[in-house]
Order: structure tokens, then C-alpha cells, then sequence
């Protein structure tokens, strides 16, 4: 038992725990999460692999290509399970598994524990930017056990029991996620190298690349669907763009701070794997291409994230061992060499994690980050809501139990989420763009943004509930159907409004005639109205005691008629909802009105570190702390 202990790398094991907890606590899951769930419980229910997107009215024509059909059924299965738990757990399997992989990769190139470790820190770290719950998890095992198999042929020429999965992996990888180009890719590459360097190949490795090829060709248009679904040029996702584009998304306003932090880190391994690549060119041993080659191919294929900024991640888990190949020919990576700058390379990323899970978001990450323009399209800021919720959680029973909806028309990221939690609905359009037409997003656009014909388009798709996002007060495009008598408002909270049309409610939760969310006042309510509306704030907070729109507004009046009472209820709503900044102001503006400069001061302080500087959280501090003289730029 002593020996098998003293056999335990425990920074090891720490390193892929920390990462492991790393993931759970500050990855969230993706919108399109609930698509594909979707998708998978529509394939156990039709026993068949979708041709056409059941879940919108938005497009007269819904075929597309399937290519993650089975991500999509392996989620739901274990969704319905285990609860969101199944898809933490698949989170966790993927991830830790594609880094052991990684990691046995790396121990082909070094014994030098820390610096695998370090590299795994690195890898784990950028990882967590796409471990969002969706298909793309499964081309990070899969890319890392092609990556695996062939480099230990490489220093070896000996043939892993794992290189008989990949035939298996291949025939399904189309059908689990469309990275599957890739790895054929790198597979290729190294059959053509060992070939052209006369290296002797096994008969099993090559039939087994071989199989794998026929197998991905067999499957030709779900295998080069990445190339396919890249036609739309007029549809820009900010995701698919490449890095140029990304890093002048905001037009250099705060630069430096917008800039996403993978960038950060792949401009540093981009510059350090040429330099590398350099230097290692410069030693006469490695003028060889059978030295030489595999590093600096590694790194062409890393110059890709140029093209697909998103890809920045996934590429870091594969080419790494390429540059710790460079690394080897250029240093001599042994424990006892370089020990000190190791030790620091790697405590500093694992601060990075350790400070991630501690805040409970991605070091230096814009959660939710978007942008506020100005009335001649200028950027204003670029802020953060993410104290809020992603989603309208409490809207999809308030929906079934009261409403009769068969179209509902919403913000782009909760299509998603309604098909999954209202399937007998249709959304507007989904997280499959690949059949959508130019005149779709038209249509879209001029519907969200209440432009001319929106109304005739709200008829002539027979759209018959809207779910607006909720701001502070005016940052999303609201359809503005509160304008319609024929509209009802069902219910409000501080991330949506819901609106429905008249003939298709059955019921209502409570009664909200007198709110008007829409008033670009503080109160969201008419004078006239003040005492049966305030009623109404009441019962809609005792309905929902987290409802932090109808907390605000009691606060905002009572601060006008009884500061205590105010008070009272802003503390009791800050200790309720603790992420969000507003009660902070709302308390910054309360102990103004009493003189108490001091408070007003920690208060608004607070409210703006809760808030990441949010503009208009400042916009209003500054408006209401006149009187201590005090100003938040």
C-alpha cells in the first residue's frame, strides 16, 4: 500500500482536480446547449436522424445537414438522467479525459514533470472556454487521441491499442461534431511524413488510417459540413470570425480590456512557438526534416485561430506538444535545469485557476459582455449583466400553465431555451442558421426592432407571444407590442417581459394591467395609477419573492414616501439577491437623501465593482450622489 502511494504523482492528481473544479464552477452552458437536446430528444421519440429543424416558423424551408445528431442524444439521455448534473458530468469526462490524453502525449516528448504540468494548466485552462456543454467536447478527445496515437508512433514506431478506435471515432465523429477534418488532417500528415521520411509503418497503423479515410469520405457531406456551412457570408456570428475581425469587433474602444483573454494567451504562445521554431531551425541537428518537420507543422496549423478566432482552444490542445518538440531541440529539458523559472510558469497559471473558481468566472472574462452604441451607431461601452440570469427561467411554467402559445417570438439566445422547456412551441429561428436566407434575418430584425412592417410580419406569422428582454432601461430591441390593445403583459421580472395576445391566454398569474415596463421613467407606472400599481408591485414580489424588477420599483417609490421603509426593503432584497448591483445603488441613493456621505460612498463603490463598471449603473449613481458630490467615471 506505501509503495503504491509513494508511486502517486499528487501534482498531478492536484493539477487535473483543480482544473476539474475549475470547470464545474465557472464553465456555464451554452445556448445552444438546449438545441441540441432538443434535437436529441426529437430523435428518440422519431427513432430517426432529423432532416429538418421541427422547431421554427421563421423559414419556409428547415432541411439541413445533421452533424451532431448524436452529441445531441447523448446529452438528452443524460439529462434525463441525471438533470443538468448529466451534462456537468459530461463536461468533466470529456475534458479530463481529452487532458490525459494531452498529458501522455507530453510525457512522449519530456520527462520533465512540471513543465508537462505547466502545459496542461495552459491547456485545461483555455479549454474551459468551450467546455460549454455542446458537441465540440467530443472533438476534443477524439483530436487528442489522434494527436496521441501518432506521436507515440512517431518517437516509437510502436502501435497503441488505442490507435483501434479511431476507424470507430472516425465513422462516428460526423455525426457527434464536425471538427473531424482536423484530425484526419494531422492523421494525414504524419502518414505522408513517415512515408516521405521512410520511416517503416506498421501494416496495422496504415490499414487502420486507411479504414479510418474510407470510412470519413463515406460520409463526405457530413464530413466537410465545415467547409459548407461557412457559404453565408451575410450572416456575421462573432464566434466564427477571425482574429483581425475579433480583436476590431469594438472599433479600439477600451481595447486593451475587450480583448478576450485566449487572445492574450495565444498571441504569447504564437510568439514564443516561432521564436522556438527559430532557434531549434538554427541547431545543426535539426536541419533534418524528419526533426524539424512536426514542430513547424504544428505550428502552420496553429496560425488557423487567424482565420476561426474560436478555434484558439481546441488548436492550443493540439499543437502544444508541437512546441514542447521545438522546445527540446532548442533547451535540454531535464528536472534539474531551469527549475525556477518552471516553478513560477506554472504556480502562476494555477493562480489564474485558483482566482477563476474563487470569483467563479473566467480570469478577466466579459461574461455576457455587449455592446451599448450611441445615436450615431458610436460605441458608448461595453458592459456585463452577468449578476442576472442567462435565461427567463420562472417564463416556461408561467407559459403552460396560463397561455395557449403556439409561436413565440424572443431574443435570439433563448430560442433554445424555450424549445427545450415548451416543445409543443415554435421560436422565430434556432441555433441552426444553416438554412436561414438573407430575407429571414430581415424579417427578424425588423420584427425585434419594431421597424416599418413589423406588425404586418407579427400577423402574417401568426406570432402569438413575445418574450422582450428586460434592461436597464434601453439596451435590447423590443417588439413593441405593449402598443397593441390586443396585447396582454403576463408577467415581468428583471431579465424578460412577457406579452401575450389576448385570445390565446386561458389564464393570468396575477394581474399586471397597470405596469408598463416599457416607461423610460424610474417608475414603471403612471402617476394616476400609483396606488392600485404599487398593489400590484406587491403581490408580484410575494409571488416571486427573487423578483428583483419588482423590488426595484417598490424601493424606488418608497424611497420617495418613507426613506426606513426603503431602506428596509433594500437591504432585505440585497441580502436575497446578492449579485445584483442595483440594490447597492438603490442604498447609495437612500443614505444620500439622509446625509450619510460615508455610506453612499461604500454603497456606490460596491454597486459598481458588482456591476463591472456597468454604464448605466454609474449614469445613475452619479444622478442620485449629486448632493455628496460625488462622481464614478
Amino acid at each position: 500500500m506505501s509503495l503504491m502511494l509513494q508511486k502517486i504523482n499528487y501534482l498531478a492528481v492536484f493539477t487535473f482536480l483543480a482544473l476539474a473544479v475549475y470547470w464545474t464552477v465557472t464553465v456555464t452552458t451554452s445556448a445552444d446547449t438546449y438545441w441540441h437536446m432538443s434535437i436529441g430528444r426529437n430523435v428518440w421519440q422519431q427513432k430517426a436522424i432529423p432532416a429538418n429543424d421541427p422547431f421554427t416558423y421563421g423559414s419556409p424551408k428547415t432541411n439541413y445537414t445533421s452533424v451532431e445528431w448524436l452529441s445531441g442524444t447523448i446529452m438528452y439521455g443524460a439529462v434525463s438522467l441525471m438533470g443538468v448534473k448529466g451534462l456537468i458530468l459530461i463536461r468533466l469526462i470529456a475534458g479530463l479525459t481529452s487532458l490525459y490524453l494531452f498529458y501522455l502525449t507530453l510525457k512522449l516528448i519530456t520527462e520533465d514533470d512540471l513543465v508537462r504540468l505547466s502545459f496542461v494548466a495552459v491547456a485545461g485552462f483555455l479549454l474551459a472556454l468551450r467546455l460549454s456543454d455542446r458537441p465540440e467536447t467530443a472533438s476534443f478527445i477524439a483530436i487528442t487521441l489522434v494527436n496521441y496515437v501518432c506521436i507515440l508512433y512517431y518517437f516509437k514506431s510502436k502501435t497503441s491499442w488505442l490507435v483501434y478506435l479511431l476507424p470507430p471515432v472516425f465513422l462516428l465523429w460526423p455525426h457527434l461534431h464536425a471538427f473531424s477534418p482536423m484530425a484526419m488532417a494531422i492523421f494525414s500528415f504524419w502518414i505522408f511524413f513517415f512515408l516521405i521520411t521512410k520511416r517503416r509503418i506498421r501494416a496495422p497503423f496504415l490499414i487502420i488510417y486507411c479504414i479510418s479515410l474510407l470510412l470519413s469520405l463515406l460520409q463526405l457531406k457530413r464530413f466537410l459540413y465545415p467547409f459548407i456551412v461557412l457559404k453565408p457570408a451575410f450572416y456575421k456570428i462573432l464566434e466564427m470570425s477571425s482574429l483581425p475581425e475579433r480583436l476590431t469587433a469594438n472599433k479600439g474602444f477600451d481595447f486593451f480590456n475587450q480583448i478576450p483573454v485566449e487572445i492574450y494567451f495565444y498571441l504569447a504562445i504564437l510568439a514564443f512557438y516561432i521564436a522556438a521554431v527559430i532557434f531549434a531551425v538554427k541547431k545543426t541537428q535539426v536541419k533534418n526534416i524528419s526533426t524539424i518537420a512536426p514542430p513547424v507543422i504544428y505550428l502552420l496549423l496553429f496560425t488557423v485561430a487567424f482565420k476561426f478566432y474560436r478555434l484558439i482552444p481546441i488548436l492550443t490542445l493540439t499543437c502544444l506538444p508541437g512546441l514542447l518538440l521545438a522546445l527540446k531541440y532548442v533547451f535540454t529539458l531535464k528536472q534539474d535545469t531551469h527549475t525556477v523559472v518552471k516553478k513560477i510558469f506554472y504556480f502562476s497559471i494555477l493562480i489564474i485557476i485558483i482566482t477563476s473558481v474563487m470569483t467563479r468566472n473566467i480570469f478577466r472574462g466579459k461574461v455576457d459582455a455587449f455592446v451599448i452604441t450611441g445615436p450615431n451607431n458610436e460605441i458608448v461601452d461595453v458592459v456585463n449583466e452577468n449578476w442576472k440570469q442567462a435565461f427567463p427561467k420562472n417564463l416556461p411554467t408561467i407559459i403552460q400553465n396560463n397561455l395557449a402559445s403556439q409561436r413565440i417570438f424572443t431574443n435570439g439566445n433563448w430560442n433554445n431555451y424555450v424549445i427545450w422547456y415548451l416543445p409543443q412551441t415554435k421560436v422565430f429561428s434556432d441555433a441552426m442558421f444553416e438554412y436561414r436566407t438573407q430575407q429571414d434575418y430581415q424579417n427578424e430584425q425588423t420584427i425585434a426592432a419594431s421597424t416599418n412592417g413589423w406588425e404586418k410580419l407579427l400577423n402574417d406569422y401568426k406570432i402569438d407571444t413575445v418574450i422582450n428582454p428586460q434592461d436597464l432601461p434601453f439596451l435590447y430591441a423590443k417588439t413593441q407590442v405593449y402598443s397593441s390593445p390586443d396585447w396582454k403583459l403576463i408577467y415581468v421580472d428583471e431579465v424578460a417581459t412577457l406579452y401575450a395576445r389576448e385570445d390565446i391566454v386561458e389564464s393570468l398569474p396575477l394581474d399586471l394591467s397597470l405596469i408598463q415596463p416599457e416607461l423610460s421613467t424610474d417608475l414603471k407606472f403612471k402617476p394616476e395609477n400609483e396606488t392600485q400599481a404599487v398593489d400590484q408591485l406587491e403581490k408580484l414580489m410575494r409571488f416571486d419573492p427573487q423578483n428583483a424588477f419588482a423590488r426595484n420599483q417598490l424601493i424606488y417609490y418608497y424611497t420617495q414616501k418613507d426613506l426606513n421603509l426603503a431602506k428596509n426593503l433594500a437591504e432585505e432584497s440585497k441580502k436575497l439577491i446578492p449579485k445584483d448591483p442595483t440594490f447597492s445603488a438603490q442604498l447609495a441613493a437612500i443614505y444620500t437623501k439622509q446625509n450619510n456621505c460615508q455610506s453612499a460612498n461604500n454603497f456606490a463603490k460596491e454597486a459598481v465593482a458588482k456591476s463591472f463598471n456597468h454604464i448605466l449603473i454609474k449614469d445613475n449613481l452619479n444622478r442620485s450622489l449629486q448632493n455628496c458630490n460625488l462622481y464614478y467615471k
